[in-house]
């Protein structure tokens, strides 16, 4: 299999080694030639398939290594607005996930995408590298947490206020599992990522079924409906749902997708304090969910947990995802729990003294990108064109979202008489396709950046906005 080592991406950015991969896309990690940083560069593949994408990833890959190798070694790609991504970018298959995650990028606990990269077979995002890996290596290979109560409480509040503040951006993460967060400084700060499955809905239908199996709250596996008495009732008949009958409501219901995220960190709680799942998921197919459902004591009994940490489980293990207790108790909850295990180094009072409270407060959003612009001198390398567009891809032929990113240029059809920006962002399907930024004619000029870290970009569009009696735009950063 071919790979894209040493391939060095628009004169910056030179690849490693494949560090991950997925259904969509694959992991290098890079190094910036002029600083020795380290990134993390994922490809995302714009010709997706439902049916399975491994033999496209290898023939993507293949695709770009001889494009660097006809052009030296070097890839041209164009450098995408982020600012376009995350206010169009839901609209469209392959950059929904970058949009959603530029939302909430900014907290210190969710990981942060610096620059996005177009070519004709893929999407090129560059991000933090954390070479420690995730969770679950960390939990389960170096036992990380497995005698540290104050650890646990440290990382775990980590990600409660990560999720918190997703959830007040409008962003469910869908997807929370080990896997999925990253670690840095010797386990003691943990990142969000991967938004691949993420939602902006406040509700979901009980009969959508999204998320991993482990982690994945029980109304997101079955559906529930049978338990309501109407489509806006929120009080559940369990009998019902543990002796199925042909009563009962049988529409699609729907539940608060805040509560699929509080269940998978309840979950994820588990995992820190005991290294092991409490069942293969929460379906009351399964036997040991089942058994728990009827008795919740059952939890006492087959982990080693303390009477209280299991009261806290509960209350955010409810199978009625109406009555689960939210991010901001939750947090409370397991700030002052006392101690997790009722024997072993876990049982010691955990209790935060209020002198170091301090340590376990919210962390405050920093917009990465403008610190690592200056932190990287990007005003001393050559300068890069900012495009609105996505390259070689026609318009959706209909209204909404595109069903295939291979029938969609960026997302909606501009409407008639569209804006400066809509005229650049969406194109005609007789059009040329655009190739770089000297056919768009935009360049945007980096004037300097002062003392408090602030930089103002002038963005100059002059063909284009000309016909539109328009010269002159000012972006603030």
């Amino acid at each position: 299999m071919k790979t894209l080592t040493k391939v060095i991406l628009n004169n910056k950015y030179q690849l490693e080694k494949r560090i991950g991969s997925g259904s969509y896309g694959v992991v290098y990690s890079a190094r910036h030639l002029f600083t020795g940083k380290m990134y993390a560069i994922k490809i995302i593949l714009k010709n997706q398939s439902v049916h399975g994408n491994k033999k496209l990833l290898e023939l993507m890959e293949a695709q770009i290594l001889d494009m660097a190798l006809a052009n030296g070694g070097n890839l041209a790609a164009n450098l995408l607005s982020l600012e376009m991504i995350e206010q169009n970018g839901t609209h469209c298959k392959i950059l929904k996930e970058i949009s959603l995650q530029l939302k909430v990028h900014k907290h210190p606990n969710i990981l942060s995408l610096y620059k996005v990269y177009d070519l004709k077979p893929a999407i090129f995002v560059v991000m933090d590298y954390y070479p420690d890996g995730d969770l679950f290596n960390t939990i389960v290979e170096k036992q990380r947490y497995k005698n540290d109560p104050f650890l646990i409480k440290r990382v775990f509040l980590q990600l409660v206020d990560a999720i918190t503040y997703c959830h007040s951006k409008n962003v469910y993460h869908c997807d929370l599992k080990p896997e999925n967060i990253l670690v840095a400084d010797n386990g003691t700060k943990l990142i969000l990522a991967d938004f691949g499955l993420a939602l902006q809905d406040h509700h979901i239908e009980s009969n959508i079924c999204c998320g991993s199996s482990y982690y994945m709250s029980p109304e997101r596996i079955q559906n529930f409906c049978q338990g309501f008495d109407s489509k806006d009732a929120h009080s559940i008949h369990l009998e019902r749902l543990l002796q199925p009958s042909s009563e009962g409501l049988h529409e699609n219901v729907q539940f608060p997708t805040s509560a699929g995220d509080v269940w998978s960190l309840a979950i994820i709680l588990i995992n820190l304090v005991t290294i092991r799942n409490p069942w293969l998921k929460a379906s009351l197919q399964d036997t040991t969910f089942k058994a728990f459902v009827k008795d919740p004591t059952v939890l006492m009994r087959i982990l080693p947990i303390s009477g209280e940490l299991f009261h806290i489980l509960c209350k955010y293990l409810r199978l009625n995802p109406w009555e689960r207790g939210d991010l901001f108790e939750f947090r409370q909850d397991v700030l002052t729990c006392s101690r997790f295990a009722d024997s072993g180094p876990l049982s010691i009072d955990s209790r935060i003294d209020p002198a170091d409270q301090w340590q376990y407060s919210c962390q405050v959003p920093v917009d990465h990108v403008q610190l690592d612009k200056i932190k990287s001198r990007e005003r001393a390398v050559p300068e890069e064109h900012e495009t609105h567009h996505i390259i070689d891809l026609p318009l959706p032929r209909n209204h909404g979202q595109c069903g295939n990113c291979a029938d969609c240029g960026y997302g909606l059809r501009s409407t008639p008489q569209p804006g400066v920006f809509n005229r650049l962002f969406h194109r005609k399907v007789s059009d040329e396709p655009r190739s770089g930024a000297e056919n768009d004619n935009i360049r945007v000029m980096i004037h300097g950046v002062d003392s408090d870290a602030s930089s103002v970009s002038s963005l100059s569009m002059a063909s284009q906005i000309a016909v539109n009696g328009c010269s002159y735009i000012n972006l603030e950063y």
